[in-house]
């Protein structure tokens, strides 16, 4: 069964997508920062492995004794951080993909990322900016590492269980929300389907829609 390493295992779209992985039959290393969350995501079926995307060691070690065939980026900071892991720990870890042979990645970013920042209202972008600015140049980052890398744009998160009306879009006009659970799902689909290297796409209920036609991206 192929091998998937999701980077920020331990909480939201990265704890769902180690759900999804395991449910759908991947072998799954959940990468981790805080051993407290070992014993949950080891009672899931996954192979916990400890290491800091701050810390490009540890991250090395950790693709390097595991050797995924793919490396799901779920990483992101927090408002507030004085330190911002969205760029530096993407940066960290494609590099240690490519030292160990690793070439698919997934990279997990948001609506309001480059061409499409005119899409956040103005009091949410003051809030998000500099998280976004961060992820803008982990995007930029990724596209020119010459791995088969996918990006994932989810619109504003949502915690209920999966609704299954989510989409994949190339729409870079449109707003709206997902659950954590439907981003897991597509980010899995993503993973089987060779259509999605080179991507970048969009992440949206069709039933949370607040702005723009969102067109179907055909996996």
């Amino acid at each position: 069964m192929p091998r998937v390493l999701v980077a920020g295992a331990g909480s939201g779209v990265g704890w769902e997508t180690v759900a999804a992985a395991i449910k759908d039959g991947f072998d799954v290393v959940a990468m981790i920062r805080n051993e407290d969350q070992r014993s949950d995501l080891e009672g899931m079926g996954a192979k916990v492995v400890i290491a800091d995307a701050f810390d490009a060691a540890s991250t090395a070690s950790a693709i390097a004794e595991t050797s995924p065939d793919s490396i799901v980026c779920a990483i992101g900071s927090k408002p507030g951080d004085e330190r911002r892991v969205d760029y530096e720990g993407t940066k960290t870890l494609v590099e240690g993909a490519k030292a160990s042979g690793t070439k698919r990645f997934l990279l997990v970013t948001s609506f309001g990322c480059r061409e499409t920042r005119g899409t956040i209202p103005p009091g949410l972008l003051e809030k998000i900016g500099a998280a976004l600015a961060e992820k803008d140049k982990a995007e930029d980052y990724i596209e020119a590492s010459g791995l088969d890398w996918t990006i994932m744009r989810p619109g504003g998160l949502g915690t209920d269980p999966a609704s299954g009306t989510a989409i994949l879009t190339e729409s870079g006009d449109v707003m709206g929300g997902i659950n954590r659970a439907d981003v897991a799902a597509l980010i899995i689909s993503c993973l089987k389907s060779d259509k999605t290297i080179g991507r970048t796409l969009g992440a949206i209920d069709t039933q949370k829609v607040r702005a723009g036609e969102p067109v179907p991206f055909a996996i």
